[in-house]
């Protein structure tokens, strides 16, 4: 960093100008005392030769006036700081900056936090009173805490109480929040300093996400090239199992070590409602695949917690689990009379594969559909069946309304007719893909109960089933769409009715339309549609961080958990759920929250296990430059290179924006005030 100036022929001038104070000091004369004297005549002249040399007086009144000479010399010759971050970003005009913070688990690891706080406050260090900023904190989710503020203090503030949550790192919703911002802007001049630990598993090749034409992106990488090692657990899974006529749990562990750098070996605990059950020791490198002693399921859900020692990324060092007793699943098939042979086949062999909870399946013609058929059903599927008319129809709408699952599958044998208005869509006409091709799934609401073990990357390819002829759905008002095929249409809705839900797939269960029941995806669909119907789930439900948890987790085996719902996270802030409302909220830490009906959120009611995605433990990093190509407009400035992007930048345009004169007229003026005080 060096100091500049425009006009340097003012210095100069400026610096000649410093003997005109000293010149004046030097030729000062101090009067002289005059003393009467009656007569000369009687005195005669002798001629004496005398020398004197003339001396500064008042010194610091001196330095006063040539320092102020000097400023004046200096604030017209135009300075301007050249080469630090500052100046190798000023352009013409004032500036809108959003910085972006990753907020995400990983930076918790060693001191990569304070880093990136640092890093933060200096990027809204050298702005200017015309200049705006905004601050973003972003992890599977963006908020802007700040939003083009002209106080940099603001910004400083905001980072100063920010802090690493428990969600895993997504980049594009905080460039989609950045984009945003900069487009609402203003201002001629658009930048946006990321700052983050650039993991690789927060982005996506195919994320389409672009900043504005003019913005410019400048990567703040944490950790740098540090070498990193994190042990975590990679999962968790339960194998319940009936031993003595009691329902057992037993607990496995896969541990998974990552980076190049060494991992002290230390153990594992396994701990059930606060006591410690079993400790294991870990080696010192290499995974582990453990097994605990199986665990005997009570009346009432157990808390459980898989924890390991902690290393520097202690986020990922524990699993929470909610241990509570399955209770088996009634499945009621209706077919028509001209459906499809076996139409049921696929549809009951993935439901009786479930184990958690155990399904029940039975099939009936839809013509022998009463009220007693009903009476211990949870679920009833409408498989390529016409719905129900007289009492058979008047049986299914009160099961409905009392809070029961219904299904329908929009196969050859469905039909157009409601069933007592329980229906969500209207059910249109068959439709083949034109010129002969198939249809495939699109859009899949992925946060969606029904399609959440989906979420992560490789977990579920929907987009593989081929559909040779599809129902064309009619959505009412209030009608979800949870699923579409590629050519915008619907493919299942959900909709209430009373206390129950309805699903309309806009497809069969079977392979007469589609080979969607041949696909990997279709016995975890099918299961989970059957258990989100039933408002049931897993016996021990456990969600992700950033998963939302509605009014529906309220229901457990024994009924309805009465409204308002309180949810009390680990924590202990308390929220509440409008039911009626439809309200929900995104889980935002880790560990074991409590869903009851108590008003005041205080009495123990059904645990709920939320845990840190796994993958986010991974911290290598992607490469910086990929990733600024990726979402910077071709023709805008990548500025990484802070040098050769202030060579871009004319000095006039350096000197207007940081327009250090005015502080430095400033000075001066005090200067020369003090000396007329002093002089």
């Amino acid at each position: 960093m060096g100091l500049s100036f425009l006009v340097p022929l003012f210095l100069a001038l400026g610096v000649a100008a410093l003997a005109i104070p000293l010149w004046v000091h030097l030729r000062r004369r101090h009067e002289r005392r005059e003393v009467p004297f009656p007569s000369l005549m009687f005195l005669r002249e002798i001629p004496f030769r005398s020398e004197a040399r003339r001396t500064l007086q008042n010194r610091l009144l001196l330095a006063a006036r040539i320092l102020a000479f000097l400023i004046l010399a200096a604030a017209f010759a135009r300075p301007f700081l050249q080469g630090d971050a500052t100046a190798a970003t000023a352009t013409v005009g004032p500036r809108e900056v959003v910085v972006l913070l990753d907020r995400s688990y990983s930076m918790g690891y060693g001191d990569r936090w304070e880093e990136a706080r640092s890093l933060a406050r200096r990027a809204v260090a050298g702005l200017g009173t015309r200049d705006r900023a905004s601050l973003v904190l972003f992890d599977e989710g963006a908020d802007a805490p700040v939003r083009s503020a002209t106080d940099p203090s603001r910004v400083r503030a905001a980072v100063t109480d920010a802090a690493p949550g428990d969600g895993a790192t997504r980049y594009a919703p905080a460039l989609r929040l950045a984009r945003s911002l900069l487009e609402a802007s203003a201002l001629p001049n658009l930048e946006v300093v990321m700052v983050s630990d650039f993991q690789a598993v927060g982005w996506s090749a195919d994320e389409q996400v672009r900043l504005p034409a003019r913005a410019r992106l400048h990567p703040r990488p944490v950790g740098g090239s540090e070498p990193w090692a994190n042990r975590s657990l990679a999962s968790v899974r339960v194998e319940r199992a009936r031993t003595g006529g009691r329902e057992t749990a037993a607990i496995g562990a896969a541990i998974v070590e990552r980076g190049g750098g060494e991992v002290p070996g230390g153990e594992v605990v396994f701990v059930v409602e606060g006591r410690e059950r079993e400790r294991i020791p870990l080696a010192s490198a290499g995974g582990d695949r453990l097994e605990f002693g199986p665990v005997a399921l009570a009346d009432r859900p157990l808390r459980a917690t898989v924890r390991l020692s902690p290393d520097r990324l202690p986020a990922d060092d524990a699993h929470f689990l909610v241990l509570a007793p399955g209770r088996r699943l009634r499945v009621l098939v209706l077919e028509g009379s001209g459906a499809a042979p076996e139409p049921d086949l696929y549809l009951r062999r993935a439901l009786e594969l479930s184990r958690d909870p155990p399904v029940e399946v039975l099939v009936r013609p839809v013509d022998a559909l009463a009220a007693e058929s009903l009476a211990a059903v949870d679920v009833v599927v409408l498989n390529d069946a016409a719905p129900p008319v007289g009492a058979g129809g008047r049986a299914l709408g009160t099961f409905v309304e009392n809070g029961g699952g219904l299904m329908v599958a929009g196969g050859p044998g469905a039909a157009a007719r409601d069933v007592e208005g329980l229906l969500p869509a209207r059910l249109g006409p068959s439709v083949d893909p034109p010129s002969g091709g198939t249809l495939l799934l699109g859009a899949v609401d992925r946060r969606h109960p029904v399609f959440a073990p989906f979420r992560a990357p490789g977990t579920g390819n929907f987009a593989a089933a081929r559909f040779y002829r599809v129902r064309r759905l009619v959505p009412d008002d209030s009608a979800r769409v949870l699923a579409r095929f590629d050519d915008g249409e619907p493919a299942l809705l959900e909709g209430r009715t009373g206390e129950g839900r309805v699903l309309i797939w806009g497809s069969t269960l079977h392979t007469l339309w589609t080979d969607l029941p041949l696909q990997p995806v279709f016995l975890p669909f099918v299961q989970r549609a059957i258990r989100h119907l039933a408002g049931r789930g897993e016996s021990s439900p456990s969600y992700r961080v950033g998963d939302v948890l509605a009014p529906d987790a309220a229901e457990t085996s024994t009924g309805r958990i009465s409204s308002p719902v309180a949810v009390v996270g680990p924590d202990g802030e308390r929220r509440t759920l409008d039911d009626a409302g439809g309200g929900a909220f995104v889980l935002r830490a880790a560990g074991i929250h409590e869903i009851t009906g108590d008003p005041d959120g205080q009495a123990r009611g059904r645990p709920v296990a939320v845990n840190v995605d796994p993958s986010e433990g991974d911290l290598t990093p992607i490469d910086v430059e990929e990733l600024v190509a990726a979402v910077i407009a071709p023709e805008a400035a990548t500025a990484e290179d802070e040098g050769d992007a202030a060579a871009t930048v004319a000095p006039e345009d350096q000197e207007r924006h940081q327009g250090l004169w005015r502080f430095l007229l400033g000075a001066a003026f005090l200067l020369l005030t003090t000396e007329t005080v002093l002089g």
